[in-house]
Parts: C-alpha cells; sequence; structure tokens
C-alpha cells in the first residue's frame, strides 16, 4: 500500500511529433531532461520588439515560471473545471491595448488578429483553459506551429503572435528567439530596384486601360512610388493645385494632417498623362469634394461602396494583381518593387531633396542629415518649379519618352538639332534653330 504523503510515480512522457498540436485530451509534456539552450548571439526577442516589455517565460534553468520540479504536469491535473480560453475576448482584449500604438486607419492590428485566429483555430486554442496553458506547453504549441509555417513568413508571423498574445492578456511570451529559432530566420531582404525593362510592360498597359480610376492608380504607383495604403489611399482632392485653366499641376500634402505614415510633407510635380486621367476620374468619382479620397477602397467587382472608405493592403494588391492579369503582365514584381524602381530613377539629376518631396520621405534624412537640415526646408513654389523643370513626365517619361516625329512643320534641321541636344549638345544650338524656323515658317506647334 503506498504512503499517501509520497508523491505518486511519474509516468515517462512521450514526445508530440512537431507538426500535431496537442489537445487536452493528450498527453503533452516534455522529458525530465529537456533542456532550453540560451540564446548564442543574446538575441531573445524578435528585432522589432527589442523595446517591448515581452520577456521570454524561462529562467536560466530552462524551467517554466511557478514550477520548482522541471516537470509540466499532465493536463487533468491543471484545473480542468475552469472555462476554456476565448479567443475572440483575447483579440478583443488586444485591439484595445494596441489602440493607440497602430495609427486606425492602418490594417496592422487587423492583420495581427487574423494571423492570431489563424494560429488560434490550427492548434485548438480555445479547448485549453488558461491553467492548462503552461509556458512550456505554450512553447510547445507555437513552436509546432511555426515548423508547419514557410520560411518567408514565419518573422512576421511570430511578430503577429507575440503581439497579440502579450497585449491580450495570455501572460508572458513563451519564445527565446535565438534560443528557439537560432538563425534560422532568414532576416528581411532589402529588394532590388528592378530593371526598365522589367517595368515597361506596366507602363505601356496603361495606354490600353479603360478604367481611369485604375490608370490613375497605376500611373501614380510608377511615378510617385507611394506607400499603397498610408499614402496613395489617403490622398484627397484638396491635396491637388489647379493651374488657371483648372487642370492639375502639383500635389501638396502635409503628413500629419492626412495620416501618412511618418510625418513628412508630399510636394509633387504632375506629369501631364497624370493630369489628364486626373480630370478624368474627378469627373466620375462619386465623391469629388476636398475632403474626399481620390482613390477611395474599390471592391472585386469595381464597385466603390463607400466613397471615404481608405484601402487595406488586401485590397491594393488585389487591385494590383487585376490590372497585370488584364492586361496580360507576367511579372513577379509587386508595388514595393515600383517604390525601389521610382527611388532609382529619382536619383538622376536632382537635389536630394528636391527628390524627397517627390515620394514624401524626409528631406532632412534623404538630403544628408542635420548638416543640410536648414537648406532642405524650402518653399513648396520652387520645389515644384525645380521638379517641372528638371523631370517633366517623371519615371514614366524615362520609360517611355516623347516621341518627335519628322513631319512638314518639323524640318530636317529641327531634327539633327534635337538629336545633337538629347545627345548633350547646347542649349543655344537648339534654340537657334528652333529660332530661325519660326521666322522663316508658319508655327509648328498646334494647338
Amino acid at each position: 500500500m503506498q504512503n499517501p504523503l509520497e508523491s505518486p510515480p511519474r509516468r515517462r512522457p512521450e514526445l508530440v511529433r512537431p507538426g500535431s498540436f496537442a489537445r487536452p485530451s493528450e498527453s503533452f509534456i516534455l522529458p525530465l531532461d529537456h533542456t532550453f539552450l540560451g540564446s548564442e548571439d543574446g538575441e531573445n526577442s524578435l528585432p522589432e520588439d527589442s523595446n517591448e516589455p515581452l520577456a521570454s517565460v524561462h529562467g536560466t534553468d530552462g524551467d517554466p515560471q511557478g514550477t520548482d520540479d522541471g516537470e509540466v504536469r499532465a493536463v487533468g491535473h491543471l484545473g480542468a473545471d475552469e472555462p476554456a480560453l476565448n479567443v475572440d475576448q483575447v483579440i478583443a482584449r488586444f485591439v484595445d491595448e494596441t489602440k493607440n500604438r497602430f495609427r486606425p486607419d492602418t490594417p496592422t492590428a487587423g492583420d495581427y488578429s487574423t494571423a492570431f485566429r489563424r494560429f488560434a483555430k490550427t492548434v485548438g486554442l480555445d479547448s485549453f483553459s488558461r491553467k492548462q496553458l503552461t509556458p512550456k506547453r505554450a512553447h510547445k504549441i507555437i513552436t509546432d506551429y511555426m515548423a508547419t509555417m514557410r520560411p518567408g513568413s514565419k518573422r512576421w508571423i511570430l511578430t503577429a503572435l507575440q503581439r497579440v498574445w502579450v497585449y491580450g492578456g495570455l501572460g508572458p511570451w513563451p519564445i527565446d528567439i535565438g534560443r528557439d529559432f537560432g538563425r534560422s530566420l532568414p532576416k528581411p531582404q532589402r529588394r532590388e530596384a528592378p530593371p526598365d525593362a522589367e517595368v515597361l510592360p506596366f507602363a505601356k498597359a496603361l495606354a490600353k486601360e479603360p478604367d481611369a480610376y485604375v490608370r490613375v492608380f497605376v500611373r501614380m504607383m510608377l511615378t510617385y512610388g507611394l506607400r499603397p495604403v498610408d499614402q496613395l489611399g489617403a490622398i484627397r482632392w484638396g491635396n491637388i493645385r489647379y493651374d488657371e485653366s483648372g487642370r492639375p499641376y502639383a500635389f501638396v500634402a502635409r503628413g500629419v494632417e492626412e495620416g501618412f505614415k511618418t510625418g513628412s510633407p508630399w510636394i509633387a510635380h504632375i506629369p501631364s498623362d497624370l493630369a489628364t486621367d486626373l480630370m478624368e476620374w474627378n469627373g466620375k468619382s462619386p465623391n469629388s469634394t476636398p475632403e474626399a479620397l481620390i482613390l477611395p477602397r474599390m471592391g472585386k467587382h469595381g464597385k466603390i461602396a463607400d466613397a471615404m472608405r481608405i484601402h487595406s493592403n488586401r485590397s491594393t494588391e488585389d487591385l494590383w494583381k487585376a490590372y497585370t492579369a488584364r492586361h496580360g503582365i507576367r511579372s513577379a514584381l509587386t508595388m514595393a518593387h515600383m517604390r525601389h524602381f521610382v527611388k532609382r530613377h529619382r536619383r538622376k539629376g536632382l537635389d536630394p531633396a528636391i527628390l524627397a518631396y517627390w515620394s514624401g520621405h524626409d528631406a532632412k534624412s534623404e538630403g544628408g542629415g542635420m548638416s543640410l537640415h536648414y537648406g532642405t526646408n524650402l518653399p513648396v513654389q520652387e520645389v515644384l518649379e525645380e521638379q517641372s523643370r528638371e523631370w517633366p513626365e517623371g519615371p514614366i517619361g524615362d520609360l517611355i519618352p516623347v516621341r518627335v516625329l519628322e513631319t512638314a512643320e518639323i524640318t530636317p534641321q529641327m531634327m539633327n538639332a534635337i538629336r545633337e541636344y538629347m545627345k548633350g549638345g547646347s542649349d543655344s544650338e537648339l534654340t537657334t534653330v528652333f529660332g530661325e524656323a519660326r521666322k522663316k515658317a508658319t508655327p509648328f506647334v498646334r494647338p
């Protein structure tokens, strides 16, 4: 007969295979000799979370907090009479706790919530009570789940789960990046700027695109390289400046006032083709008042249900993919690639501060830091004049240059002068040839 004061004999635990997820009815315990190794490089959180109070629950000896024998007890001994976790409540608390952390017009909180809900459904998180979800069990559930994820997605998914786990009230984050993943997480890779030849099909297809809304969206992506949601999606009709004839000639938007991701202003000349598309879309838009969005969220069937609803990452991706599919563009280039394409072209010939305004970047940092800070706070009109003079058609003009054809009005001498000028010839020679032609013939520029 066993002494009631003695502890019952321990059963040998069984490991759960990676990719399987234990439920309360299953054995989900680790072997007694399981040792958690410390990080080799001292990393214990995601790089983007280095300032977060998200410490790992494991101490230096590898035991979870609240235990003294290094063993995780069987599920049936952990207060199974407690109610199961309510995933909706966890997510609701996360949203409430982070309401001032994420900007309200960005989809970050929603994206993180979706990722956590998918995780919770896959592992059956709602079948555990809080007491059953011990640190070691949580650690096992998360690492097994992450073993099924694609390498390129792991870093973002871990960030999403970590945020909701901690701010949703589930306790300390049980993962140590250095110990649990080592160097297996791919570091964020910087995209290379695509060559012109790969971007050219996107630009050429604009001439065949029948929808003015889509033309404005794509042409602005290729012209300015804006962030699709919190820049391009947040621009309003009131941010456009018009010339005396009523034609758009510039965008001027204050980053803070318009809710951009950063407070940097956006000051940009409008190329001629974009001005034409904007005028057409203005006449068709369901709301073209100054406070209305130029590009409100459009549904999959080309309908705008709410003219004041901002785009999400998913909706802009759907719009981009629909454009490429409609025009038979076989390319893996994304909108992010277009940002790099525009930045590469912006480096040609213009002052760094002037270029920074073109894409809504910080003119101080683009212009060389504090040493040039006082020379970057330029008057709006000065910025626009230099942009329109030096880069009138923007990156698309670099891809598809204006073609001048020889006609009865444009003589061979004028064509030769243009060719020499494009090769780097002097302005004076071009002016002389055109001046002589104007004196001898009727104006060759048609109204």
